[in-house]
């Protein structure tokens, strides 16, 4: 396990973070849960449950990569 915050872990972290958050908040998080049209552009990624999913994902991504990550 390795939590010392390097930059290209933490870019990296932040930027699959980003895109895992379109790819869901598209679908999921704007419909919340339930099925409706796709919203068009990206506009939807700066309301503030996408962005909150965005933070979380990151910090899932960071927090995974530490634990398999040796010293």
């Amino acid at each position: 396990m390795n939590f010392k915050p390097t930059l290209w872990k933490t870019i990296i972290s932040a930027v699959l973070g980003f895109l895992v958050d379109v790819l869901l908040s598209q679908t999921y998080i704007t419909c919340m849960g339930e099925f409706c049209p796709q919203p068009t552009g990206y506009s939807h990624i700066f309301d503030p449950a996408a962005i909150t999913f965005w933070i979380v994902s990151a910090i899932i991504i960071y927090t995974i990569w530490s634990l398999f990550e040796k010293k």
